[in-house]
């Protein structure tokens, strides 16, 4: 009787991706490179966030930050219909617009 195991296709992506990843740092490694890892990930590296995220880490209603956004005060970035905002660009808006009125 054989073991025989299934992957899906996630699954088995997932495996060679690290497995790549891991050559790739040992090939680096013996060229001489020294891999530093950081706690301050890169504007590229953060990730992007709902409407809804946004909403509950600035303590605003969806239709307050959708708003914003329609009226140019929040940079945001579109996939298709929905809207994708990164945390510290928003953060350095709202630090911003502090103190002035809507018109």
């Amino acid at each position: 009787m054989s073991n025989i195991r299934i992957l899906t296709e996630d699954q088995a992506m997932e495996i060679a991706e690290s497995a790549a990843a891991i050559a790739l740092k040992n090939l680096l490694e013996s060229q001489g490179f020294q891999l530093v890892k950081t706690d301050n990930p890169t504007q590229e590296e953060e990730a992007l966030c709902t409407v809804d995220d946004i909403a509950k880490h600035t303590n605003m209603h969806p239709g307050s930050v959708r708003r914003m956004v329609r009226e140019g005060s929040l940079p945001h970035y579109r996939a298709g219909k929905k809207i994708l905002l990164r945390k510290s660009e928003v953060d350095k808006a709202l630090a911003r617009s502090r103190g002035q009125r809507r018109k």
